[in-house]
């Protein structure tokens, strides 16, 4: 967290010396690789992290979603949906599934798990913007735009571009 990846790294390490196939270390390998952009390392760790212990949630939700950054769709869906039945209420689950079915396309499934989600975290940039969006391209004008008001503006650099681009896109909200 404070950005001492090659101190976190050797302690990690000495962490899979003791005990190899330890899966906090393994997922946690994997969070520092992604983290530096380094996305096959991570893909190695999480996937390693995920044969060690196949119930075990977060290196299973990590590893979906380094395959939905990659379109990966097909491979991380019923990694999501698995993590899903254990969880029905979980946003991150909720939102990451919604993602995947709007990168296929399919606006109604996508709409569905949207709807999943609580309406006060629609505010949340990562969520809104993708739901103002899917809304839009469903042929729903008037409720993309009604969520799109409701988006914090972003802090972040890349989501504010997203934010500039679906605003273009459904008009003025």
């Amino acid at each position: 967290m404070k950005g001492s990846f090659r101190k976190a790294l050797l302690f990690y390490n000495k962490a899979l010396e003791v005990s190899p196939n330890y899966v906090p270390a393994l997922n946690n390998i994997g969070v520092m690789y992604s983290r530096q952009g380094l996305d096959q390392k991570a893909l190695v760790a999480f996937e390693r992290a995920y044969k060690q212990s196949k119930f075990t949630k977060t290196p299973r939700y990590n590893l979906a979603r380094l395959y939905l950054t990659y379109g990966l769709v097909e491979a991380a869906v019923p990694i999501f949906q698995s993590l899903l039945n254990n969880s029905p209420n979980d946003v991150d689950i909720l939102n990451a599934l919604a993602t995947a079915f709007f990168i296929q396309s399919d606006f109604q499934k996508a709409i569905l798990y949207y709807k999943k989600i609580p309406q006060r975290e629609w505010a949340n940039p990562e969520i809104g913007l993708n739901i103002s969006l899917v809304l839009k391209k469903s042929g729903k004008l008037e409720d993309a735009k009604k969520v799109f008001k409701m988006v914090r503006y972003p802090i972040n650099e890349n989501l504010k571009k997203y934010y500039a681009s679906v605003k273009a896109q459904i008009g003025d909200a």
